[in-house]
């Protein structure tokens, strides 16, 4: 008789067992479509903030970590978080080192803290994925920064000579905030020509920004450095004799 009982309980403990496990699966179904219907409320109101919670919280309820922690590194760059964006980035590339996405997300981020030396390891990895000539253009404006200024007119070189970046344009900062897009080469061209200047040689550097504004007169940058080029380039006038 005891055994029986026994048995009887064993049951009723096991299907008691399932039933709760069913309910708190079910729980946690329920918990996860409410936070991603937040989570898509939060991006549909541009509440970059309350995402980014929502994300944590969908991670600590057993959300796929790496999945959401590439979303983190998204959310972080478009508020400008750089550091968080490179911290949660970095998560996703120890796992997926072939993520070019994200790996652009963290180069971008660390070139925007003035982080060159790391910016530049990161872009020579993306190019070694994408073979991207806006990549190459990456390193190139890193290399100048670090006043690697054979690497860079090398990469400058390749740049001028790939067809594939006369296809592409790039977004270059102006002042203030102000942007424009211009074609790579033209890019190119003009940052030739400020690392010509600055290796004194004048000349050489006038030419380049006018090669810069023939691929695109409106280079507001381009222009700029041509008049400043032609401001040195003028002869100084010798102050007259006193009598």
């Amino acid at each position: 008789m005891f055994k029986t009982v026994r048995i009887l309980l064993l049951i009723l403990l096991f299907a008691s067992h399932s039933l709760f496990a069913q309910k708190a699966k079910q729980v946690q179904n329920d918990s996860r479509a409410g936070l991603l219907l937040s989570y898509r409320l939060a991006l549909q109101n541009a509440d970059g903030m309350a995402a980014r919670g929502l994300v944590y919280a969908l991670i600590a309820d057993g959300a796929d970590p790496l999945t959401w922690q590439d979303t983190l590194a998204h959310l972080y760059f478009a508020d400008r978080d750089y550091l968080q964006c490179v911290l949660s980035g970095k998560q996703v590339i120890a796992l997926a080192p072939s993520n070019q996405a994200v790996l652009e997300l963290v180069a971008a981020s660390e070139y925007a803290m003035n982080q060159y030396k790391e910016s530049l390891a990161d872009y020579e990895q993306l190019f070694k994925l994408s073979s991207s000539a806006y990549h190459a253009y990456q390193i190139a404006i890193n290399q100048y920064l670090l006043q690697r200024f054979g690497e860079c007119g090398t990469t400058i070189e390749f740049l001028l000579a790939d067809e594939a970046a006369a296809k592409q344009k790039v977004v270059i900062g102006i002042s203030e905030g102000r942007v424009q897009e211009v074609p790579l080469k033209a890019a190119a061209w003009n940052l030739r020509g400020v690392l010509l200047r600055d290796l004194g040689k004048q000349a050489q550097a006038e030419q380049c920004f006018k090669e810069a504004l023939a691929l695109y007169p409106d280079f507001a940058l381009a222009i700029a450095n041509m008049q400043t080029s032609q401001e040195k380039s003028k002869p100084v006038e010798a102050e007259p004799k006193k009598k």
